[in-house]
């Protein structure tokens, strides 16, 4: 379960705040053997890109 504050897509439908409930018909240990890395699985993302807070001014 986890509380959507802002809502999400499509907003019609979830646009308003409340809770997502998730049911996972596997065991945590048939989610955990997943290869993320395999052939066809998306590339992660990261949650924030890094940014310099130093400019080097030349």
């Amino acid at each position: 379960m986890n509380w959507n504050a802002q809502g999400h897509a499509p907003t019609n439908l979830f646009g308003v705040p409340h809770f997502d409930f998730h049911f996972y018909m596997t065991d945590m240990a048939a989610q955990h053997a997943i290869d993320l890395t395999a052939v066809g699985y998306p590339r992660p993302r990261p949650m924030c890109r890094r940014r310099s807070m130093f400019r080097r001014i030349i």
